[in-house]
């Protein structure tokens, strides 16, 4: 079975040939199905950029990245489009919700983006909800719901298309201690339960107590990964 997910020798440059930085420099990382993995560092060690590539939106300057045994790098842009839209959800701190819509309606915009909706699609949007704990809040604006539930809905919303591999940046920044520990739990129990590829940017320590593997950037390289003790 090839890697979910993994990057080989890749490298991304910004700025200019006179003053160029390598804000991933030289990284080769892979992660598995079913297991939950967090990427850390101290600010500009190159983790949201790393993320970018792993997700394909961004493309490196050398080196692979491979999903599900498909190398990137050989794609169109429409062909990269449609592998991210079909393999890769994302969750990120400012949860980006539509507050004109409702929890369900947000829910099924990631079924709006591949076509018109079935029948069968509202149903599925709330049986999610429900099982993220949101079961009677399918209809109430996102302005009135918690951090921690709008981040549910958001992670409702990413996981909408079965996705084989979520990355999440900084998904518990904007929550409070509480809220953070139940994002961090429901996050590493929808891994193991959907058998997903799972990669998570923070700055937060308590991650690495429910990851599988974790991994220190520092000036865009990897100086340390270690598997963790479950």
């Amino acid at each position: 079975m090839p890697d979910a997910l993994a990057v080989e020798n890749v490298t991304v440059f910004y700025g200019t040939e006179t003053a160029r930085i390598a804000a991933v420099n030289n990284v080769s990382l892979a992660f598995q199905p079913g297991t939950l993995s967090v990427i850390m560092g101290p600010s500009g060690s190159g983790k949201t950029t790393l993320l970018s590539v792993l997700g394909l939106l961004l493309r490196p300057d050398s080196g692979r990245v491979l999903l599900n045994g498909i190398e990137a790098g050989e794609l169109s842009e429409d062909e990269r489009t449609r592998l991210r839209r079909d393999h890769v959800g994302f969750v990120f701190q400012a949860f980006r919700l539509m507050h004109a819509l409702s929890t369900l309606e947000n829910v099924l915009l990631a079924r709006d983006i591949r076509g018109p909706r079935t029948a069968e699609d509202s149903e599925r949007a709330e049986a999610l909800l429900a099982e993220l704990g949101l079961g009677s809040k399918l209809y109430v604006n996102p302005k009135d719901l918690s951090g921690g539930e709008k981040q549910r809905v958001a992670i409702a919303r990413a996981l909408f298309p079965n996705p084989g591999v979520l990355l999440a940046d900084e998904p518990t920044a904007s929550l409070d201690s509480q809220a953070g520990a139940q994002i961090r739990e429901l996050l590493g129990k929808l891994t193991r339960e959907r058998r997903m590829t799972t990669v998570v940017v923070s700055h937060d320590p308590r991650w690495t107590e429910c990851a599988d593997c974790v991994v220190f950037l520092e000036d865009g390289r990897v100086v340390k990964e270690r598997t963790t003790a479950k």
